[in-house]
């Protein structure tokens, strides 16, 4: 994760990589689901995740959008998150 920063614009800023781990059903049968995902936080999200130790779980919500200007990769824009940093199951982490 990269330290908090903020645009010339004044909107805090954290680009970081999520981990996801889960079971998931596919055509009747479980999958597993292992991947990281580049993900970027910002204005109340990145401040909120600057203070967020690192470790437990992110619930996230946001949206796919390309990293940039026709770029075929993606990246998650976190708008919003939930902390719980002792998880009974792990669905993804920080």
């Amino acid at each position: 994760m990269q330290s908090l920063r903020y645009t010339p614009g004044g909107v805090a800023m954290i680009d970081a990589v999520l981990s996801h781990r889960s079971t998931q059903r596919e055509g009747g049968h479980p999958r597993q689901v292992e991947l990281y995902l580049q993900a970027r936080f910002a204005d109340r999200a990145a401040e909120q995740l600057a203070r967020t130790p690192l470790g437990g779980v992110l619930r996230v919500r946001g949206f796919l959008a390309p990293r940039r200007r026709g770029s075929k990769s993606v990246l998650l824009h976190v708008t919003e998150f939930q902390h719980d940093p002792t998880p009974t199951s792990l669905s993804g982490s920080v």
